[in-house]
């Protein structure tokens, strides 16, 4: 699906409208669903899309969406989101399995998190450096290859992060995280 241009077919005014839609489509989502993987990549892929048709030229921006599926029989608290780089509040986007009121990851559910970067400039590059932190694990995301694009566990839990795609290009990188 990487590199297939998915040109949003209504108006799009801004920034959190494009991540407002995507989270209205994913919100409906449900693990039941024999193409919840595929939705799941699907609508990843055309949030990244739209943000490129948005920010392109000298009004670009580079954008990070990081997913994770929890593949694991215990839930997962999902505790703070951190941008150490980039220009954005972290949005999230998770699956109608989500519980959104404890912030908990059901097994069997999924969370997509997107941010963005300021624009370039001489002084600045415009990366990003997001941090995921749950009760289980610690998630670092890049929008560059880097060996600090990592999941750590934390100790005294057993589950394990595997990550199913790092897809980095220049103005866009695209994470999904296995939990099992």
């Amino acid at each position: 699906m990487n590199g297939e241009e998915i040109v949003p077919t209504n108006v799009i005014e801004d920034e959190f409208q494009i991540v407002e839609q995507c989270y209205n489509r994913v919100g409906l989502l449900s693990s039941d669903s024999s193409s919840f993987f595929s939705d799941l990549d699907d609508e990843t892929w055309g949030l990244i899309s739209a943000w490129r048709c948005m920010y392109s030229g000298l009004n670009s921006k580079h954008c990070l969406a990081a997913g994770f599926i929890n593949g694991s029989d215990i839930d997962i608290q999902i505790k703070a989101t951190t941008l150490h780089e980039g220009g954005s509040p972290c949005c999230y986007i998770p699956s109608n399995d989500y519980d959104e009121l404890n912030g908990i990851l059901k097994p069997g559910s999924a969370i997509i998190f997107f941010t963005w970067g300021v624009p370039p400039c001489l002084n600045r590059e415009g990366h990003i450096l997001l941090e995921v932190e749950t009760n289980a694990f610690v998630c670092s995301f890049l929008d560059r290859s880097s060996s600090d694009t990592k999941a750590e566990t934390i100790p005294g839990h057993n589950c394990q992060c595997i990550f199913l795609e790092k897809s980095i290009a220049t103005w866009w990188a695209k994470f999904w995280v296995l939990v099992k």
